[in-house]
């Protein structure tokens, strides 16, 4: 101690006053460290032992499996789900609501049901309740239990209604639709019907204007919704979505995170998982827009015309990024890129019965899960 204290008087105030600052960082930088450490080293505890616990539920059918990894995921459901673009289209003639949660829905008696059954004759219309979709997972997914383990775990009624809706038409192909959306064209009639389309959505919102990015609910510039969509089975689009929504789920267990939360709930983000990203339709944008970026050489069909003639605001191209909100906002006519379609917004959304052409059907927002 005496030696150190005749070294350290040996210099400057300043000098000694740098050195006392350099040993208080040095000091911080490990404790920090060595939290960092502790913490990661918990983590890894704890996904070791909730994987372990899948391993053990599911000792066949749970190998190779791998549920924080999306990619992994996505793989095998590739392999029980095959899918080829070439034969893509038409998209089978089905049409499936959900519904899920013990109280009992008088939907099936109701005009906007009725509409859809209606002005459908040619289709299956299947309203989806709990027992379908248990029967579901026994029959499609019983070679990728991840799956359905992720769906046990989720906490709410709208991360699973979402969930399901994505695993339903993933294993069967068809069309999905919530239950206040009010049907104005026949399916039959709409641009995708009888092509070799394999995926099909719409904008949920575009605004094009500088004072957008302060909300909560929809912070991108341009998002697409799942409140209607068509698919064939097998797409890759919903496997992907499927795989990722699987690694968000059990990566939540681990974090305690298993809390779904939305800005209108009042309930602290720092607990739980944000409804938007796990399940809803920022999810479901963020993998569209990374499947059209994966695809090489996507043959890309644009009839808009009246958007070339627009202000656009919004973030810029990211580098590397071929297609994002630049190729979709403003759309005034269907965009076909690849084997998938994306209408324009008035098309599955609000808006006057005589809005023109590509006007299928009216979404309500009554918002039932909220």
């Amino acid at each position: 101690m005496t030696q150190i204290t005749m070294f350290f008087n040996e210099f400057s105030s300043t000098t000694k006053y740098s050195i006392l600052a350099g040993w208080l960082i040095s000091i911080l930088v490990v404790q920090i460290t060595t939290v960092s450490q502790l913490y990661n080293t918990r983590q890894d505890s704890k996904a070791e032992h909730y994987l372990t616990e899948f391993h053990h539920k599911n000792p066949i059918s749970g190998l190779g499996t791998s549920p924080l990894n999306s990619h992994t995921t996505f793989n095998r459901l590739q392999k029980y789900f095959p899918y080829d673009s070439a034969k893509a289209g038409p998209i089978p003639k089905n049409i499936y609501q959900v519904w899920i949660g013990d109280k009992v829905s008088d939907f099936p008696t109701t005009p906007f049901y009725q509409r859809w059954h209606d002005m459908n004759p040619n289709y299956n219309h299947t309203f989806l309740h709990d027992s379908d979709i248990k029967k579901m997972f026994e029959l499609k997914y019983k070679d990728v239990p991840e799956v359905e383990a992720a769906y046990n775990l989720m906490p709410t009624v709208i991360l699973k209604a979402d969930f399901a809706r994505y695993l339903y038409v993933y294993a069967y192909g068809g069309t999905y639709s919530d239950t206040d959306v009010w049907m104005r064209q026949p399916l039959d009639s709409w641009f995708d019907s009888n092509r070799n389309i394999g995926f099909v959505c719409g904008i949920e919102d575009d605004r094009n204007n500088d004072d957008r990015w302060g909300w909560k609910s929809r912070p991108m510039r341009l998002q697409l919704n799942q409140w209607c969509f068509k698919s064939s089975p097998g797409h890759p689009i919903l496997g992907k979505l499927i795989a990722t929504i699987v690694s968000t789920t059990f990566q939540a267990q681990i974090d305690n995170k298993l809390v779904a939360w939305w800005y209108t709930f009042g309930i602290d983000e720092c607990d739980g998982t944000n409804i938007m990203t796990w399940t809803g339709p920022r999810v479901f944008s963020d993998i569209i827009y990374s499947h059209f970026n994966s695809l090489e050489n996507p043959t890309v069909v644009d009839v808009s015309v009246k958007r070339m003639n627009d202000d656009m605001y919004g973030p810029k191209h990211e580098p590397g990024v071929g297609i994002d909100w630049h190729l979709i906002t403003e759309l005034d006519a269907p965009l076909v890129v690849g084997d998938s379609v994306v209408y324009p917004l008035r098309t599955l959304r609000e808006g006057p019965d005589n809005c023109g052409s590509y006007c299928y059907v009216k979404h309500h927002y009554e918002g039932s899960w909220n």
